[in-house]
């Protein structure tokens, strides 16, 4: 009955993703490998002694292994063993036995996708796994395991050199080693892997990857076909299908289109709606001046995660004593880091990492923007739910029975464990532990994330949407938004559950009727903005019809320098705003009103803020002159806001000064 009640309810989704068609999977062309031990494998038709053969690759951390499976048998499983010495018979005890796996190991059953919601399951892009040149599956009877090196394989040592072997474990229980089955010495290393780009072609300037994640530290039971992903259209009476893992990803990223070359380009990623399994192929091409990475969340995780240790492929749900990893966030955040270490084109310019998306993919852009300030310049949210404990309150569409298959029940609320490559998430290792609904309610991560670094936010919801409920995930954040003084623009409207696109986002972040979003992709992360709240021209807080939310204000930036560029020194903060008309085609400063508003200035970058310290504050006129003047102090996290801020059409400074270099002015010229 849940699994019915799950595939009626990702039925009601639109795909937010372009598709194309469906790529040649033959592929025999063996070159070769950085450093390797092999034989060749052979075409499946050959049934002798010879094709008893391992072939073993080693690059960047991870260890590949292919080896032709015995097709007179069926229902095998494969031992998969390591040692420092040749494996043998007399040896086999000795040997680290790191895991055993059923027959057609090589499958990527994560690869499918359910075309057009009919029940005709087919491969996206490959349907075998793929280990770079030189390791190209062509058998139908394959198997395949990738092993990422730890400090505990190499024994405290920088490198070393290991042997593989491969068993059969027959359904008697028997288990069959023979020499044919073994490889090495093939030398190790502890690396950050890479993911392995694949030849199948997604477009003009398009890379497909695959990521092979760490079995370590991964729950490869959850995309491992099962009911929660409908087996992907297999047959789950098959014990190689049931018992079969998963943790390879296709992800695809375009290279950027510039007009001009580029030494440093932004990147963008694109985190699509849910429909249920309909995923199908990207091929296209990049007509803007960004890196395009597009990624598949299928089963839908909301682009968070699931259960360290629950096995999938079983009834049930996560329980006690179970933790909830950040999977698909660092799935993602892995995604960036590795364009960053390896770029396709131009290097990456690491002040320009943009998100966006619809629904729940606008949720995901969402979590990431509240969770990696650190990491993204801006984000987009159409749609997003914002608490997801609440979600179906209000009698829309009831959510937690289907995240609960990934979490746990709300009442459970079990535990999260945070984590990213790069150490982008160190500063989030204080909440680890925290429930993890609590941790997806959004809007009171707002009041305690509040004190870090923020990413500037754009949001849009509809008041007829059911979907991603308008009463208990749109409407209360508006408020939230305001009273956290977050750097944030929105709009509500009177649609349903559509995707708004980039309403909403504040006019200091993109011009409106730009064909590229973030102000052509020219917003940086490191640079200080103005965070408003109550602002005299944003609508009812709570809303209670279609508004507007900081859409008639923007200020002078590197991206948009119609005034002097902020100024932020240790004893020194400027910014020029201005009152725009929200329906102008250009945002220009002149067009709106006078109003009132309160100003807190973040991303500060250099001017230091003591908590509960005063501070003095200006209000000039865009030529520099004293309009008016006064203290303000800051509160217990360092954050200060100065409220009731008169902006004129034609622009005034905001301005903050250290009461010494303050003192100083004065002193020294009091009307300066």
């Amino acid at each position: 009955m849940q699994k019915k009640k799950m595939c009626f309810l990702i039925s009601a989704f639109a795909l937010l993703t372009a598709c194309g068609v469906k790529p040649d999977l033959h592929l025999t062309h063996i070159v070769q490998e950085e450093e390797k031990s092999t034989t060749e494998i052979r075409s499946p038709e050959v049934s002798t002694a010879e094709d008893e053969k391992l072939y073993v690759s080693h690059k960047n951390g991870q260890t590949f292994l292919v080896w032709a499976e015995k097709e007179n048998l069926s229902g095998e499983v494969y031992g998969i063993y390591r040692h420092s010495e040749p494996i043998s018979k007399e040896n086999l005890g000795e040997a680290q036995l790191l895991y055993r796996l059923y027959e057609g190991s090589a499958y990527f059953y994560a690869n499918r996708y359910n075309k057009d919601l009919s029940g005709q399951w087919e491969y996206r892009y490959l349907e075998k796994m793929y280990a770079g040149e030189g390791i190209l599956l062509t058998s139908n009877e394959t198997g395949f395991f990738v092993w990422t090196i730890g400090e505990d394989d190499l024994n405290e040592n920088l490198s070393q050199q290991f042997y593989y072997g491969i068993t059969v474990l027959l359904k008697t229980g028997e288990e069959i080693f023979k020499d044919g089955y073994s490889a090495g010495p093939i030398n190790e290393t502890i690396k950050a892997p890479f993911p392995v780009e694949s030849p199948i072609d997604v477009g003009d300037g398009g890379h497909l990857f695959i990521q092979y994640m760490d079995l370590r530290h991964w729950n490869e039971t959850f995309h491992a076909p099962n009911q929660y992903n409908q087996y992907y259209g297999l047959d789950e009476g098959d014990p190689a299908i049931k018992n079969s893992i998963q943790y390879a990803y296709d992800y695809v990223v375009y290279e950027p289109k510039c007009n001009i070359p580029l030494d440093k380009a932004p990147v963008t990623i694109h985190l699509h709606a849910l429909n249920g399994g309909n995923y199908p192929p990207i091929k296209g091409s990049n007509l803007e001046c960004t890196y395009q990475i597009y990624l598949t969340d299928w089963p839908e995780t909301w682009y968070f995660g699931f259960a360290e240790n629950f096995d999938y492929r079983k009834d049930g749900l996560p329980i006690k004593n179970d933790t909830i990893a950040n999977y698909t966030e660092q799935r993602i955040l892995r995604m960036v880091h590795d364009l960053i270490r390896n770029p396709i084109g131009p290097d990456v310019d690491t002040s320009r990492i943009y998100v966006y998306g619809h629904s729940m993919g606008g949720s995901g852009a969402l979590a990431l923007a509240l969770h990696f300030p650190n990491l993204f310049a801006a984000a987009q949210a159409s749609e997003p739910m914002t608490n997801y404990s609440e979600a179906g309150e209000a009698h829309g569409l009831d959510w937690r029975p289907e995240i609960s298959i990934l979490w746990g029940t709300p009442e459970e609320n079990l535990p999260v464990h945070l984590d990213a490559p790069s150490n982008w998430a160190n500063h989030l290792q204080q909440y680890n532990g925290t429930g993890v609904w609590d941790w997806q309610n959004h809007r009171n991560n707002l009041y305690f994330l509040q004190e870090n670094a923020i990413t500037p936010i754009g949001i849009a919801h509809g008041m007829e949407d059911i979907v991603i409920e308008w009463k208990t995930q749109g409407k209360p954040i508006y408020r939230v938004l305001n009273e956290t003084h977050w750097a944030w623009g929105g709009v509500v409207t009177n649609d349903s559950h559509t995707s708004l696109g980039f309403q909403g986002i504040s006019p200091g972040i993109a011009k409106p009727n730009q064909e590229e979003p973030f102000s052509n992709y020219t917003v940086i992360k490191n640079e200080v903005i103005p965070a408003f709240s109550n602002a005299t021209n944003n609508s009812d807080i709570p809303p209670k019809y279609p508004g507007q939310y900081n859409q008639t204000l923007t200020w002078s930036s590197t991206w948009n320098n119609w005034n002097i560029i902020p100024v932020d020194t240790p004893n020194h903060l400027e910014i020029s705003v201005c009152s725009i008309n929200a329906n102008s085609s250009e945002n220009l400063c002149g067009t709106g009103s006078t109003q009132v508003v309160d100003i807190t200035p973040r991303r500060v970058q250099n001017f230091v803020i003591e908590p509960e310290k005063e501070y003095f504050w200006e209000n000039r006129t865009i030529n520099n002159n004293l309009m008016y003047f006064g203290v303000v102090k800051a509160d217990a996290n360092g954050i200060i806001t100065v409220k009731d801020f008169i902006v004129f059409p034609n622009g005034n400074r905001f301005v903050l000064k250290s009461a010494p270099y303050f003192l100083r002015e004065v002193l020294g010229n009091p009307f300066k």
